[in-house]
């Protein structure tokens, strides 16, 4: 307990050395002014503090420097039935307020462009009006009106850091810790930070938790208090059931406390996974690839162990070198001093956890997932060197520890081909390689690839890509899923109505009959929407149809009487001429069909594009991608996309620029940093929509 008489006191007889701010837990302060004793400046700040302290209320004090002591410790003094009665009436005010609102148009979320956030800095990177969000979403928050953001999860973390920010303000742990459990409660996906924020709190400051008199204190969602009465002492529940012995369980947000019992963890295990923190991102938010992450690492650090075993030498050695090489020389601490000891345990864990972002990398990449976690490590030349050293062994490690690695259970599948929708196509790939003419086969693969991708908005590209893959070798198949295909994308958001381009409708159809048919079953379909009636439907396009032919004896006789003549003039002239005359065969003639001329709705495909410009397929084909990701596409498609045709990227860049640099007096396609961009007035001009 700190008495704000002795604090005074201190801050006006002995505040040129700081020993009021040693009494009062600011210890930084207190050696600021004990290291500059020797000048005036500690002198006049001191009486500063002096005036301040002196005119400091009582409660002021104690919010500030004894909230953790005197608040709770007065609480216990208060008759059962006053805290009872307390409680009860904040549960009555707060009911209302503990779900989250969907309801008011004003708490709408403006979507959340910032990206990943690692401070409240980062609110200055989005515009002013997703700031005005965020505070307006805080103030709810701590008003105890919690706001639905949907996926804008960077307000949430936002948030996460702000309170931190305010703790170090107000050092009001206990405020700090029931915000940060409702926050994880009310915003799942923020627990896992919120955890390892506490734990490194924790590792600052070891006297956060300290409470006088071991007062057992429950932070507990069911019975919350008003935000507005955080000064009042009766502003923070106390558990009723007091028990003297309670000690806090500084683990329990790890992942090692987590894990232990679910994979019959050892000590060892345990504490390995315990120097882990702020695992969780969008890959890991998939229970299963996380439990696999977690139990592919601890595998990976016991092979680590033995490797350098076999050298005479320990893992934990090793890395206590690596840290305290880069502690003394990339940060200039002194060893034994406090900051050495901080530091050193942070950046000892750190090597565990960059050696954890390298493993799920590894998974990242075996479960064909698309982005990886940035692994580079700016420090020392000297330091890097030896942690090269140790990490020399993990890529033999990580392939000999693969085979243990789990499948892919059907709704991990699901969430991993939604966050990354062109996954479908290594394993697309995989099925045109393998291909050895089995059409059961293929179809069964495609079927289980489109399951899987079932929430996928690129679910209607597997079925295009199918379509024309297999049209050479079986057309009906080609055909079912061309229809699927124009199921999924009347379903998507975005209508891309792609059509059966001229090399693959030659493969389908062989006559006019056939395709108007087609044209039929797709046209009622798009009416209908029944799909089990059109994929039965286009069993009759290839039946043969055989034409009943009736003859007419009278017809036929009164012909021949009028050309009886005839017949015997040419029988004459046959004799009298050696000509040979050849009649052309009728089953010998070629039909030549211009099919965008015979259909008017035809599925053939057509250019969108002025004539004059002459774009081949390959090149419309690119430009329609385009459309569909509004005229700016990530490099990472369009490389898919050339490599999918075998063409080179430039050229075909080019190609399509000089065929449009005459109509446009520049070019078309521009490259900037991670993208290509088309000019929309550029594209209205080249358009013929």
């Amino acid at each position: 307990m700190r008495y704000k008489r002795t604090a005074v006191c201190f801050a006006f007889f002995l505040g040129w050395i700081g020993i009021h701010q040693f009494y009062l837990g600011r210890i930084w302060q207190g050696v600021f002014y004990l290291l500059m004793s020797w000048t005036f400046i500690p002198l006049f700040l001191s009486f500063i503090d002096f005036l301040l302290l002196l005119f400091m209320s009582n409660n002021k004090f104690n919010e500030k420097y004894n909230l953790h002591i005197g608040t709770f410790k007065s609480q216990y003094n208060r008759p059962q039935a006053k805290i009872n009665t307390i409680n009860e009436n904040i549960r009555n005010q707060n009911s209302h307020s503990m779900s989250l609102n969907k309801s008011s148009n004003l708490n709408k979320p403006i979507y959340w462009s910032g990206g990943y956030v690692y401070s409240i800095k980062d609110l200055n990177k989005v515009s002013k009006a997703q700031q005005d969000f965020y505070y307006r979403f805080k103030k709810e928050f701590l008003n105890k009106n919690y706001i639905d953001i949907g996926n804008n999860r960077g307000y949430a973390f936002l948030l996460l850091f702000d309170l931190l920010n305010e703790y170090e303000q107000n050092r009001n742990y206990f405020r700090l810790l029931y915000n940060l459990e409702i926050l994880s409660e009310k915003y799942s996906y923020s627990k896992r930070y919120v955890s390892n924020e506490l734990a490194k709190l924790k590792a600052k400051d070891k006297s956060v938790i300290t409470i006088s008199d071991n007062v057992d204190v429950s932070i507990n969602t069911d019975e919350t208090f008003p935000q507005n009465n955080l000064n009042n002492s009766d502003s923070i529940h106390v558990n009723s059931n007091y028990q003297p012995q309670y000690e806090w369980d500084y683990d329990y947000w790890k992942l090692g406390k987590e894990y232990k019992e679910k994979f019959n963890l050892n000590k060892e295990e345990e504490t390995i996974l315990n120097r882990l923190y702020n695992v969780n991102n969008a890959f890991n938010d998939i229970e299963f690839l996380k439990e696999q992450n977690l139990k592919f690492f601890l595998l990976t650090i016991n092979e680590l162990e033995k490797k350098i075993q076999e050298k005479g030498q320990k893992l934990e050695s090793i890395v206590e070198e690596i840290t305290d090489l880069k502690v003394k020389k990339q940060y200039g601490y002194r060893k034994g001093s406090s900051n050495y000891k901080y530091t050193f345990d942070y950046e000892f864990d750190e090597v565990y956890r960059h050696i954890f972002r390298l493993n799920e990398n590894y998974l990242r990449e075996w479960f064909q997932h698309k982005r990886k976690l940035n692994t580079e490590l700016n420090i020392d030349p000297a330091i890097l060197e030896k942690y090269n050293q140790l990490i020399e062994f993990l890529p033999s490690i990580f392939d000999s520890n693969s085979s243990k690695i789990e499948k892919l259970p059907y709704n991990a599948e699901l969430r991993l081909n939604t966050m990354n929708t062109t996954r479908w196509k290594f394993y697309f790939d995989v099925f045109i390689k393998d291909f050895t003419g089995d059409i059961s086969s293929y179809k069964h693969k495609i079927d289980e690839l489109a399951n899987f991708n079932i929430n996928n908005p690129s679910l209607e590209n597997i079925y295009y890509e199918a379509s024309k893959f297999i049209a050479k070798y079986d057309t009906l198949l080609s055909l079912e899923y061309y229809i699927k295909y124009i199921d999924a994308d009347l379903k998507s958001s975005t209508v891309n109505s792609k059509k059966i381009n001229q090399t693959v409708q030659k493969k389908l159809f062989k006559t006019k009959e056939q395709i108007i048919q087609f044209e039929k079953i797709v046209n009622e379909f798009i009416q209908d929407r029944d799909l089990q009636k059109a994929l039965e439907q286009l069993h009759s396009i290839y039946q043969v149809k055989r034409k009943k032919i009736e003859l007419n004896i009278d017809a036929i006789k009164e012909v021949k009487s009028q050309l009886s003549d005839t017949v015997v003039l040419l029988n004459e002239y046959l004799e009298d001429e050696n000509e040979d005359v050849s009649i052309p065969n009728p089953q010998e003639e070629t039909i030549l069909l211009n099919l965008n001329q015979i259909i008017p709705n035809s599925v053939l495909i057509k250019s969108n594009y002025r004539t004059e410009l002459e774009l081949n397929e390959i090149q419309i084909e690119l430009l329609e991608l385009f459309i569909k990701y509004d005229l700016n596409i990530h490099k990472d498609e369009v490389h898919e996309f050339v490599s999918r045709h075998n063409l080179f990227l430039e050229s075909l860049i080019d190609s399509i620029n000089e065929k449009c640099y005459e109509l446009l007096d520049d070019t078309l396609i521009e490259e900037e940093d991670e993208t290509f961009t088309i000019y929309q007035e550029y594209y209205k001009t080249i358009s013929t929509k």
